[in-house]
């Protein structure tokens, strides 16, 4: 017998932030502490007014299926990025999405890759390195071409 385990995740929305600056009609959308997407008002062109939103995760076929568009309302944005991160969980990493993966694997960046590989080539030294991730003695990002271990 087979039991389907979907993980839920709360999702918070805040203000984007560049530069100190507060955007306005701007927001980024976390899980985990991941950026997982973006919804904001489009200023300019055919569509101006409307809610454009992104959805950030995923690479290889995932990527192709329409990760991103625009809206009318910032509600059914908001649903699109949600709708997306449901459909990232539910596919398998072999074509893009985080099925099975730990939030820290999600970024598509050199990191995940690593910790994807520490899953299947050393079990506990990814058990170890994710949860130094969570209580914060491991840091994510420690330059460019240094390895967790």
């Amino acid at each position: 017998m087979t039991i389907a385990y979907r993980k839920s995740y709360l999702l918070t929305w805040a203000r984007t932030v560049v530069g100190g600056e507060t955007l306005s009609h701007d927001f980024v959308v976390m899980a985990s502490g991941v950026t997982i997407g973006r919804i904001k008002v489009i200023a300019k062109g055919l569509n101006e007014g409307r809610w454009g939103w992104s959805f950030l995760l995923g690479h290889l076929d995932f990527r192709y299926r329409g990760v991103d568009g625009d809206a009318a309302t910032k509600q059914q944005a908001a649903n699109q990025v949600k709708f997306w991160f449901q459909e990232y969980l539910e596919t398998p990493p072999l074509h893009g999405g985080g099925l099975g993966l730990e939030p820290e694997e999600w970024p598509p960046d050199e990191r995940s890759m690593q910790l994807r590989l520490l899953r299947v080539n050393d079990p506990d030294l990814h058990i170890k390195i994710i949860e130094g991730l969570r209580a914060g003695t491991i840091e994510r990002h420690l330059g460019t071409g240094a390895n967790f271990s």
